[in-house]
């Protein structure tokens, strides 16, 4: 009998398949114990908005109330309180003035000097309502409430912005005249008439006085004495001339100069700037004095 040969192939085929079985279960499990890795969301970018910077305390040209509709607002300028005027007023007057002079020019009559230009004013005169009415305008208080505001800015000297809207007036004002009262006997809506007058600011400063040194006499400065004028000097006055001498009275040629030199007036040129002739020539008034 023939013994066959017995191969181990197919062994061999089972083992290699357990190996890689095994090796892939490993991989799953290694797989599966990992963390996963966590989602990234992108973050929705966050505008920050700027806050708005609040006024200041009153108000000023450009930082002040504005609106489309007529009213008129007064806004202490330390406190930043503002008060619109309940009613509107009829009329608004406004007085512009410069400080003008007129004098008498002879032969041209009254003439006028222009001056600089006056502190502008304001005058307002309306009612206060008692209670609130279709005509009545911004936040309504009781009548005593605007009377004792003004009173206050008037006694305790504030500086006030009136600002008119719906046009460009507005000033830095303080409050000149305050009147309020009762028209025709009737006391539930009192009448007001107010003027503001405009401010400038200005600013000034103590001139000190210099004190004198101790210890030092301080001599004032001796002024020299001009010769006296020649009074009444004729022809034949004796005189001292002190100054230059010139060939003509008009002034023409220098001849000499002469010091405190005793001389005889021999001709007198009226009107000339030179008058006044001697031995050497001419001489002017200021130079002669009576011997």
């Amino acid at each position: 009998m023939v013994a066959k040969k017995t191969t181990k192939k197919p062994a061999k085929k089972s083992a290699r398949k357990k190996t890689t079985k095994q090796a892939a279960k490993k991989r799953t499990k290694k797989r599966s114990t990992a963390r996963k890795p966590k989602k990234t969301t992108k973050k929705k970018a966050t505008v920050k908005r700027k806050k708005r910077k609040e006024p200041k305390k009153g108000t000023t040209r450009k930082n002040r109330i504005r609106s489309s509709k007529f009213g008129v607002y007064i806004t202490e300028q330390q406190s930043g309180k503002t008060v619109q005027i309940p009613v509107n007023p009829e009329s608004l007057s406004f007085t512009r003035e410069s400080d003008d002079t007129s004098q008498k020019v002879i032969k041209l009559g009254e003439v006028n000097q222009l001056g600089l230009r006056k502190l502008t004013s304001i005058q307002i005169d309306s009612f206060l309502p008692k209670r609130k009415a279709p005509y009545t305008v911004g936040k309504w208080h009781n009548p005593q409430y605007y009377i004792d505001f003004f009173n206050d800015l008037q006694e305790g000297k504030k500086k006030v912005r009136v600002t008119v809207t719906s046009t460009k007036i507005t000033f830095l004002m303080t409050v000149s005249s305050f009147k309020h009262g009762f028209d025709k006997g009737y006391a539930d809506d009192p009448t007001y008439s107010i003027i503001f007058k405009q401010y400038v600011p200005f600013s000034y400063t103590k001139i000190k006085k210099r004190k004198k040194p101790k210890g030092k006499s301080v001599t004032k400065k001796s002024k020299k004495k001009r010769s006296s004028k020649a009074g009444k000097i004729t022809r034949g006055t004796t005189v001292i001339v002190t100054g230059t001498v010139y060939h003509k009275s008009t002034g023409g040629g220098k001849s000499k100069n002469l010091k405190k030199a005793k001389r005889r007036i021999t001709l007198v040129s009226v009107g000339k700037k030179y008058p006044y002739r001697v031995k050497e020539g001419w001489v002017a008034k200021n130079s002669v004095k009576k011997a």
